[in-house]
């Protein structure tokens, strides 16, 4: 699949004008997979059903979850993806099929804090909650990391009443004591 992707990025940067652009899109429309398609052959090869899938959604957005499995639309974001990936218990492999060629996004990256927490979440089989946690906690610790390399350039008193405060408030805290 590596190689068909760098062939059509190439293929895509080539195009002159929009009826270039859409022309290459008609040609590999192949390649994308149809949501509904995908979905209903995924729940039904794993032994879910859809009722125990809608069931992992709040009851806001049951409703939209039953328009997906119809056909009527689609999650709108990647985030939506990634969402149902790791509801589903999907693999790294299957989750990155179905970011590219069912939503048309870009495949995991971990070098992206988002993307390293749902890889571990995916390879270790934690729920969506878990992972929104992690995320949290991974974007926490990269901004104390950027914190103490910088912190020499701030007020001393900003860096006092910081670094004073308990590591769950700091961030938050901080934007606070900047403006």
């Amino acid at each position: 699949m590596g190689n068909i992707t760098d062939t059509m990025n190439r293929q895509a940067a080539a195009c002159e004008d929009m009826e270039d652009l859409l022309d290459f899109c008609r040609e590999f429309d192949s390649e994308m997979v149809n949501f509904q398609k995908f979905m209903k052959s995924y729940l039904s090869q794993h032994n879910i059903t859809e009722e125990a899938f809608i069931s992992c959604y709040t009851s806001s957005m049951k409703s939209y979850v039953k328009k997906w499995l119809t056909g009527d639309s689609m999650p709108r974001n990647r985030s939506g993806f990634i969402r149902i990936a790791i509801y589903l218990g999907m693999t790294v492999s299957e989750a990155n099929l179905f970011l590219t060629r069912v939503g048309g996004y870009g495949k995991l990256y971990p070098k992206n804090i988002e993307d390293a927490a749902c890889i571990h979440a995916l390879t270790h089989h934690l729920n969506y909650t878990d992972y929104e946690n992690l995320t949290k906690r991974m974007i926490s610790e990269l901004q104390e990391i950027m914190y103490n390399e910088t912190k020499d350039l701030f007020p001393q008193e900003y860096v006092e009443i910081r670094d004073s405060l308990p590591h769950d408030d700091r961030y938050f805290e901080s934007v606070k004591l900047l403006n």
